[in-house]
């Protein structure tokens, strides 16, 4: 369910619909969002543990500018991963345009 919040939090702050990944070796992120050319894996915990292999491995493969979990730890920005709090969802588009 959570997963679900966030999906239609973000589809509301986001002119293009947010997308998955998969890798050939079975690793998913959940959500890939364009936000103007970057293009930013993101993860859905909903718990406090925020260790994803998946966006672990999407990092190694594509380096991106940022990524994004959303848990339910404090809002935190730790090299290129920015975790926010569900509860900040609504706050996503402000939060990476800073």
């Amino acid at each position: 369910m959570t997963e679900n919040a966030v999906l239609q939090s973000l589809v509301a702050q986001f002119e293009v619909l947010p997308r998955y990944w998969v890798s050939q070796r079975n690793a998913e992120v959940d959500f890939m969002l364009q936000n103007g050319t970057a293009i930013i894996p993101i993860e859905v915990k909903s718990a406090h543990s925020v260790a994803g292999k998946s966006l672990s491995l999407y990092n190694e493969l594509y380096a991106p500018d940022l990524r994004i979990s959303f848990s339910y730890n404090n809002l935190k920005k730790d090299g290129n991963l920015l975790n926010i709090p569900v509860f900040l969802t609504d706050w996503t588009k402000k939060l990476i345009d800073l």
